[in-house]
């Protein structure tokens, strides 16, 4: 279940042990109490490290097309017919 972006933000500049200011959405009035915080799971790094293989592969590829431009611009070809 996502958490609603004011309450994330709400919740990030608290400190442990603090409560928020009353909070009013359509729905309801909320308070948030940040009573803790946990280690960035797994999820996260595994995330970051596919996006960091993504991003490599996509300047790879670039990079292979400038050097095959590059060859054909320089390549010289005949046609003997």
């Amino acid at each position: 279940m996502k958490s609603h972006p004011l309450f994330l933000s709400v919740l990030a500049k608290l400190k442990i042990g603090e409560i928020s200011q009353p909070i009013r959405t359509n729905a309801a009035w909320y308070l948030i109490e940040k009573i803790g915080e946990r280690p960035a799971k797994k999820d996260t790094q595994n995330f970051k490290l596919r996006a960091r293989n993504i991003l490599l592969q996509q300047k790879f590829a670039i990079g292979m097309q400038n050097w095959l431009s590059s060859l054909r611009s320089q390549a010289f070809i005949q046609k003997y017919i």
